[in-house]
C-alpha cells in the first residue's frame, strides 16, 4: 500500500471513529431503569466531546495554512467558554440559574432551584418555582410533596400531598408529611397509620421513625416505640443522628445514664453534631453536671453560632448564679437577634435576680408591647410586682395570663401556682385551692402545689386529700424540711403511718400548717 493511500484510510478510520463517538452513545437509551428528567445532561457528552475532538483533528489536518490560527481560535473561543461554565459552576444558585437560563422550559430545572430556595428560607419563591415545575410536569410527585410543606393552608397542602401520592403511590415523604398534617389536626389515629406506611415504603427514614416512636410512646407503646429505634440503629449503626433520636427518646422515657451512652456514639461518629451536643448538655444539666453542659453548649456554638443555644447558655448560668456570665450570654444573643422576645424576657429574669427592678420591667413591656399575650413576660411580671410590693398590679396580671392557660402545660401550671400564692396571702383559700389544683393537673410533679395545696385540705381538716397531696410532693422532694413537718403533723393528728423512711418529730409541738 502506498503512502499516500495508507495516509487516506487513516484519515477514514479517524473520521469513521469520531462519528461513531459522536453519534453513537447520545442515540443510545440511557441504562437507568428510571426517568431523571433530562434530554440532555453533561454527563452524557463524556464520549461525544471525544468524538467531537477526532473529527476537529481530522478537520484541522486539512487546513493547510490556516491550521494554526484555527487552533489560536478554537483555542480562544473554549477558554472564553470554559471560564463562563466555571462561573457557573461557581455555587448551588449558580449552577441551578444557568440551567433556567438554558432550559427554561424543563420541570427539573425548576424543582432543583426551588429546593434551593426552601434550603435557604426564600419560602415565595421556592414556592413559584414548585408551581412552575407542576404547571410543566403535572405529575412531578416530589414537587407537589414540597410545595405542600411550604403552604400554610392545611386543605390546599393535603391536595399536594395526596396528588404526590396520586402520582407515585409508594412516595414515603408524602405519607410522612400528610402524617404530620394528621397529628397537627389531632386525628392521631389516622397519623400513626400513615407513618406505619411511609415506613413500609423507606424503613430507614429517620424523621418518621421518631415520629411514630414519639406517637407510640404517648400511647403507651414503650416497647414498641423503643424496637422502632433499634431497628433503625441495627441498619444504620454509623449514623450520628439515629443514636441521637434514639437517646433523645431515651431521655423521654427516664432513661438518662443510657440516653448519655447513645449520645456520646453521636458525637464520637461526628464531634461537630450540634444537636446532639446541644442535647447532652441539656441531659448534663438535668444531672447537675454543668461543668460539663457548659463546655458542650461553648462547643455548639463554635461548630455554629444558634441564638437558642446561646439562650440555652445563659439560663444554664442563670440557675446556676452566675448572674454576671448570664447578662454577657444574653446581650450576646440580642446583639445578632435584637427582636428575640424569648431572650429579653429571660434577661429580664437576670436583672430581677440583680434587684434591677426598673431595667426589668422595661425589658418585660417591652416585650409585652410586641405580644401583649406573652405568658412568660407576664408571668415574670406579676412575680416582679411581688418582689416590690405592687400587690394589686401582680395579682391583676396573673388573673390576666392564668384565665384559660392551659398550654404549655410546664409554664401554666407555674402560673397557676404563683396566683395561688397571691390568693393564699389574701387568705382566699378557696380561689388559691383552684388554682393549686390547676397547677397539679397540668404538671402533677409540682411540688410547690402540691404542699400548698395539701396544707389548705390540712387546716379544712379533710386530712385525706391533704395526705395525698403530701405524698404526691414526697415523691418528688422526700427531704423538703417544710413537708415534712406538715406530713409529721398530720401523722400524729390523724395516727397515720409515715411513709417508709419518714424521719419521726415526735417532740414537734402541733401547729397550724404551714403554706
Amino acid at each position: 500500500m502506498s503512502p499516500t493511500l495508507h495516509h487516506q484510510v487513516g484519515r477514514v478510520r479517524a473520521l469513521l471513529l469520531g462519528l461513531g463517538c459522536w453519534c453513537c452513545p447520545s442515540s443510545l437509551p440511557p441504562t437507568s431503569s428510571s426517568t431523571v428528567g433530562f434530554v440532555v445532561a453533561e454527563r452524557i457528552l463524556y464520549i461525544p466531546s471525544l468524538g467531537y475532538s477526532v473529527l476537529l483533528a481530522v478537520g484541522l489536518s486539512r487546513a493547510g495554512r490556516l491550521r494554526a490560527p484555527g487552533l489560536l481560535l478554537l483555542l480562544i473561543v473554549f477558554s472564553c467558554r470554559s471560564f463562563q461554565r466555571n462561573r457557573d459552576w461557581q455555587s448551588r444558585e449558580t449552577l441551578f440559574l444557568a440551567g433556567l437560563r438554558t432550559l427554561p422550559h424543563n420541570a427539573k430545572m425548576h424543582y432543583n432551584y426551588a429546593n434551593l430556595q426552601k434550603d435557604l428560607g426564600n419560602t415565595e419563591l421556592a414556592k413559584q418555582h414548585y408551581q412552575e415545575a407542576i404547571r410543566l410536569w403535572p405529575g412531578h410527585s416530589s414537587a407537589h410533596n414540597n410545595l405542600g410543606t411550604l403552604i400554610a393552608d392545611v386543605s390546599q397542602a393535603e391536595v399536594h400531598f395526596r396528588l404526590a401520592l396520586k402520582a407515585h403511590p409508594h412516595h414515603a415523604n408524602a405519607y410522612f408529611n400528610l402524617a404530620n398534617l394528621r397529628k397537627q389536626q389531632g386525628r392521631v389515629g389516622e397519623a400513626v397509620a400513615l407513618l406505619e406506611e411511609s415506613l413500609r415504603h423507606d424503613a430507614t427514614n429517620r424523621d418518621a421513625v421518631s415520629a411514630l416512636a414519639g406517637l407510640y410512646g404517648d400511647d403507651g407503646r414503650i416497647t414498641d416505640a423503643e424496637n422502632l429505634h433499634l431497628t433503625l440503629l441495627a441498619a444504620r449503626p454509623s449514623d450520628p443522628v439515629v443514636h441521637n433520636n434514639y437517646a433523645a427518646f431515651l431521655q423521654k422515657v427516664g432513661r438518662r445514664e443510657a440516653a448519655l451512652v447513645h449520645y456520646e456514639a453521636a458525637l464520637g461518629l461526628d464531634p461537630q453534631h450540634t444537636v446532639a451536643l446541644v442535647n447532652t448538655a441539656a441531659l448534663m444539666t438535668s444531672l447537675h453536671h454543668n461543668t460539663q453542659a457548659e463546655r458542650l453548649y461553648k462547643r455548639a456554638l463554635a461548630v455554629s453560632w444558634e441564638a437558642e443555644v446561646g439562650e440555652s447558655l445563659g439560663k444554664l448560668y442563670l440557675n446556676t448564679g452566675r448572674l454576671e456570665d448570664a447578662v454577657a450570654a444574653f446581650t450576646t444573643v440580642l446583639t445578632h437577634h435584637p427582636h428575640r422576645l424569648s431572650t429579653r424576657v429571660c434577661l429580664a429574669r437576670v436583672k430581677l435576680h440583680q434587684r434591677s427592678y426598673m431595667e426589668s420591667e422595661e425589658l418585660l413591656r417591652h416585650v409585652l408591647f410586641q405580644d401583649p399575650s406573652h405568658q412568660e413576660a407576664l408571668f415574670q411580671l406579676s412575680l416582679l410586682y411581688t418582689h416590690t410590693n405592687r400587690t394589686q398590679d401582680a395579682r391583676t396580671v396573673a388573673h390576666r395570663a392564668t384565665h384559660n392557660c392551659s398550654s404549655p402545660p410546664t409554664l401554666c401550671a407555674r402560673f397557676h401556682a404563683h396566683y395561688g400564692d397571691l390568693m393564699n396571702d389574701m387568705h382566699n383559700t378557696e380561689a388559691a385551692a383552684q388554682s393549686y389544683q390547676l397547677a397539679v393537673e397540668l404538671e402533677p410533679t409540682l411540688t410547690h402545689a402540691h404542699v400548698n395545696l395539701g396544707a389548705i385540705y390540712h387546716t379544712r381538716g379533710d386530712y385525706g386529700r391533704a395526705w395525698r397531696h403530701y405524698l404526691a410532693a414526697h415523691g418528688q422532694e422526700p427531704s423538703n424540711p417544710l413537708l415534712l413537718e406538715n406530713m409529721e403533723k398530720l401523722r400524729r393528728a390523724q395516727h397515720l403511718q409515715p411513709p417508709a423512711g419518714l424521719p419521726h418529730c415526735l417532740n414537734m409541738a402541733v401547729s397550724p400548717p404551714q403554706p
